[in-house]
């Protein structure tokens, strides 16, 4: 078994992927369709290396004005933010509970990311993946409400970028440059 991945990423008017840097005069951000097929694999590999054997991720990448909405819709808070996550194996109700299967909605922030990607001097992709990673944690019991668990939390999150081969993204030394 294995999880299937889908993600959903704005597309350029053209019907192409927009470049990884925002567009100037929108300050709208997207990711490339290769860099799309790369975060799936580096997803699945994450999956793998936590021993999650079966189930669905969808992830969706929005505009700062979408993460805005579903941060109100859901959260009560009137700010745009870099990822929220729906866990949807708690949704399910007898006779088809989830089975322990990773049944997972994950919304990216690309705006946000854009932004943090600059700051940390780390691409996009890797940001986005770091948010990608960060929701799944967050269905695996882990935490970021005080410092402690946030520490163990991002510390997690770099642990397992580093495994792929990244390095840290959360804790990026931003005169570092991009890595791969």
């Amino acid at each position: 078994m294995t999880v299937e991945i889908f993600i959903q990423s704005p597309r350029a008017p053209s019907g192409r992927s927009a470049r990884l840097a925002p567009r100037r005069k929108t300050g709208r951000a997207a990711l490339t369709a290769v860099d799309v097929r790369s975060i799936r694999l580096l997803l699945q590999e994450v999956c793998e290396r936590m021993d999650i054997a079966d189930g669905a991720w969808t992830i969706r990448i929005l505009s700062n004005a979408k993460m805005r909405r579903l941060h109100r819709q859901f959260l009560d808070i009137d700010t745009s933010t870099d990822v929220l996550t729906f866990d949807l194996s708690h949704s399910l109700h007898p006779p088809h509970p989830s089975d322990g299967k990773l049944l997972l909605d994950t919304a990216i922030g690309i705006d946000v990311a854009a932004r943090q990607s600059r700051s940390r001097a780390v691409p996009i992709r890797h940001e986005v993946l770091l948010y990608a990673i960060h929701s799944l944690l967050h269905v695996q019991g882990y935490n970021d409400r005080t410092p402690a668990a946030a520490k163990r939390m991002h510390g997690r999150e770099d642990a397992l970028l580093t495994e792929l081969g990244i390095g840290p993204v959360y804790h990026a030394n931003p005169v570092g440059g991009a890595r791969r």
